[in-house]
């Protein structure tokens, strides 16, 4: 399951199933020199809150000199790219692998959605040590409390500003919040983590259903 919402609705739903939340297996990052990158993953349109993104990184100024915003996913709200800010860069759709390259050289994701459940994007950027960036919508509040990431309002332009000016120029606190994020992912999302309990559920289905 993906969030704990989920794992509530399953409940209501289905108020007498055995019923185990189980975090989604994500595979660790790759060694990679870091670059002054920002990537945007997902698909480029008004629910993932790319028209914000690019306001605010427009917004950010001089902030944003030396750094890169690199948008990729499908193209469904064209408006939104009509005219981009300075060095913004859009991809369009990538191959799932070269995503996951570009988010092993970035320091930081950002998913500004207005809605959400739990982002498979957020949490591979998260096995990629970037400092993440995302919306208090769905599960990503959980996610990125203790200081494991920049949690902004949906749809709050200077919000959003403000969280992309922090991490960029106090890189002491984008690294720390980076390694935070890192380290709960390979405490709850990681193979390794992950794989053992899916296991043992497996096993101890069997078993019952052998009793049964």
């Amino acid at each position: 399951m993906l969030s704990e919402a989920t794992e509530k609705e399953v409940r209501r739903l289905l108020p007498s199933a055995h019923i185990r939340l189980v975090a989604n297996a994500v595979e660790n990052g790759k060694a990679a020199a870091k670059m002054q990158t920002v990537v945007f993953g997902g698909a480029v349109s008004y629910r993932k809150g790319v028209d914000v993104l690019l306001r605010a990184w427009d917004a950010a100024g001089d902030n944003t000199l030396g750094w890169q915003l690199l948008v990729a996913g499908p193209i469904l709200d064209k408006p939104i790219v009509t005219t981009v800010p300075d060095r913004v860069t859009i991809l369009g759709a990538l191959e799932h692998s070269a995503l996951l390259d570009l988010l092993d050289k970035s320091r930081i994701a950002v998913l500004p959605s207005l809605r959400e459940a739990m982002p498979m994007f957020l949490l591979e950027a998260m096995a990629r040590r970037n400092a993440l960036i995302s919306t208090s919508v769905g599960g990503i509040p959980p996610l990125l409390e203790g200081g494991r990431g920049f949690l902004v309002e949906p749809g709050d332009d200077e919000s959003l500003r403000h969280a992309l000016v922090s991490a960029m120029t106090e890189s002491d606190s984008r690294d720390q919040v980076a390694e935070r994020g890192h380290r709960y992912f390979l405490d709850t999302y990681s193979t390794d983590h992950v794989m053992p309990i899916l296991e043992r559920l497996w096993s101890d289905a069997i078993e019952m259903s052998i009793k049964s």
